[in-house]
C-alpha cells in the first residue's frame, strides 16, 4: 500500500478571503497582482515605494526599537527623510503592512492595536487611519461582519 501526503501552502490564504469578501476594489487587485500584499499595504499606507520597502524590511527586520530603527533608516535609506513619507517608528514598513492586514480587518481599534504592537496610541492611531482612509478605503471593517472571528 501506497500512501500520499500533500502539503498546502495557505501563506496569505486568509488575506486573499478577506479581499473578495469584503469586495474591496484595491484588496482584489493586490490579489491579482501576485504580490505579496504586505509591502504594497506598506507603501500605501507610507508612500514609500514598494522596492524601498522590501530593502528597508531587509535592513530593519523585525526590530522594534526606535532609536535603532531610525539609525538604520538614516544610514541606509536618507531618501526617505526628503520626501513627504509615514514612517512607522517600532517597526519596518512591511511588519506594518502585515501587521496592520492580520489585525484591522478584524475590527481592531487603534487602543488594541498599540497594545498588541507595544506602540503609543497615537502611532497606532495614524496606522489605522492610513489603513481605513487611505489603503483600503472600500473595505467595511472588519470581518466580524463576515462571521470572521
Amino acid at each position: 500500500m501506497q500512501h500520499v501526503f500533500l502539503d498546502f501552502d495557505k501563506a496569505g490564504a486568509e488575506w486573499v478571503v478577506v479581499a473578495y469578501l469584503s469586495g474591496d476594489g484595491r484588496m482584489i487587485d493586490v490579489v491579482e497582482s501576485g504580490q505579496s500584499p504586505h509591502p504594497i499595504t506598506g507603501s500605501l499606507m507610507t508612500r514609500v515605494p514598494v522596492e524601498t520597502i522590501i530593502k528597508e524590511d531587509a535592513v530593519v527586520g523585525k526590530l522594534t526599537d526606535p532609536t535603532e530603527i531610525l539609525q538604520l533608516r538614516k544610514e541606509h535609506f536618507p531618501e526617505l527623510f526628503t520626501g513627504d513619507y509615514f514612517l512607522p517608528r517600532t517597526m519596518s514598513i512591511r511588519q506594518c503592512g502585515k501587521k496592520s492586514n492580520h489585525g484591522l480587518n478584524y475590527d481592531e481599534g487603534y487602543r488594541q492595536f498599540a497594545l498588541i504592537n507595544e506602540m503609543e496610541e497615537k502611532e497606532a492611531k495614524t496606522i489605522v487611519d492610513l489603513y481605513k482612509t487611505v489603503a483600503y478605503p472600500g473595505f467595511l471593517f472588519g470581518m466580524s461582519r463576515y462571521g470572521g472571528s
